[in-house]
């Protein structure tokens, strides 16, 4: 499978799946929380260093 659908994907039912925290976080918070667990679960790693690599942004890691 393509590994851009699996992804589009994951981060669907990711949203879906903090649906259910909306009412207790702000939309920053969300958006933070959604970040770490994609971060986690595509880098299977906790190390700051490797979620910023998994996201594939375009900051530099030196701002992590």
């Amino acid at each position: 499978m393509n590994h851009a659908i699996t992804a589009s994907k994951t981060q669907e039912q990711l949203h879906r799946f903090l649906g259910m925290f909306s009412p207790h976080f702000s939309i920053p918070e969300l958006r933070f929380l959604g970040q770490m667990l994609y971060g986690i679960q595509a880098a299977r790693d906790v190390k700051l260093s490797c979620i910023g690599r998994a996201l594939d942004e375009p900051i530099s890691m030196k701002k992590l």
